[in-house]
């Protein structure tokens, strides 16, 4: 009798020690101590509450793309530009818009992290310009146009907890492995003449879209993407990565063209 009274209080310990181990703070701005694990911390619904990514492609000649897009509550911004190997920023576009309405949670933007390891995340937004003729000297008509960008993305994939390796704890980091990434692009342009004669030569609209779809499929972890959560709690999830890729391309026998992307990406998730 006295045997399984050991056995017991071994299971016991054992699983007192996994349940605490899980339970401490791991992250810098986590709580010191949870009641929750930290699976069941993340598992559920989650609204994207900001998101950050700034990122800087380096080409061989000297020239870099920098971008940079921002989500904040319900709006969103853009901003795409350029600088030459002098290191003279050239030819900056920032487009701005706002998160579609309606889906799980009242938006469309938001991760789901399942109890049995099933991830799914969903953002849809509208970025729209408004570019006017500003030349006075301009021939009649005057012409405005609107530019709009509606962008899809869903992605589904696996997520799960990494162990401690270098400086990280074990579960302040979280791997997500997309298996299948969809997107969709739909462009809008609308263009607007106005004339001064407006009894003769009425107010014109033009109005052409387009539209780019994709579904990619990745196996075997092709495309694993690793996070830090910086703080994990019951209502607030924080996580961000860096980003550090080098290209190499070569085309057709000419010299090997190398690319490095930098940046750095950010979610703060929220549930209600």
């Amino acid at each position: 009798m006295k045997r399984y009274i050991n056995i017991l209080l071994l299971i016991v310990f054992v699983s007192s020690t996994f349940m605490l181990e899980s339970c401490f703070k791991k992250g810098p701005n986590d709580p010191f101590i949870s009641f929750k694990t930290r699976k069941a911390r993340m598992t559920g619904d989650w609204k994207i509450k900001d998101y950050l990514l700034e990122t800087t492609t380096d080409y061989i000649d000297g020239e870099k793309d920098i971008y940079k897009f921002t989500g904040a509550d319900d709006a969103v911004s853009e901003t795409i530009g350029y600088e030459n190997k002098d290191g003279v920023k050239d030819t900056t576009w920032t487009w701005k818009g706002k998160i579609v309405e309606g889906g799980v949670m009242q938006t469309e933007r938001y991760f789901l992290f399942d109890k049995d390891g099933k991830v799914t995340y969903k953002f849809h937004y509208i970025l729209s310009e408004f570019y006017e003729e500003k030349d006075e000297e301009a021939l009649d008509p005057a012409i405005d146009s609107t530019l709009t960008i509606e962008r899809k993305l869903y992605n589904t994939g696996t997520w799960n907890f990494m162990n401690g390796v270098d400086d990280y704890k074990k579960k302040e980091r979280v791997t997500i492995v997309w298996e299948y990434v969809d997107f969709e692009q739909i462009n809008n342009t609308k263009i607007i003449w106005r004339y001064e004669d407006e009894e003769e030569n009425p107010t014109q609209e033009f109005n052409h879209s387009t539209r780019q779809q994709s579904r990619s499929y990745y196996y075997n972890g092709e495309n694993t993407e690793v996070w830090i959560l910086d703080k994990l709690k019951s209502k607030e999830i924080m996580m961000y990565r860096f980003l550090d890729n080098n290209y190499k391309e070569n085309f057709e026998g000419a010299a090997t063209v190398n690319t490095s992307l930098k940046g750095y990406e950010q979610y703060d998730l929220e549930q209600e």
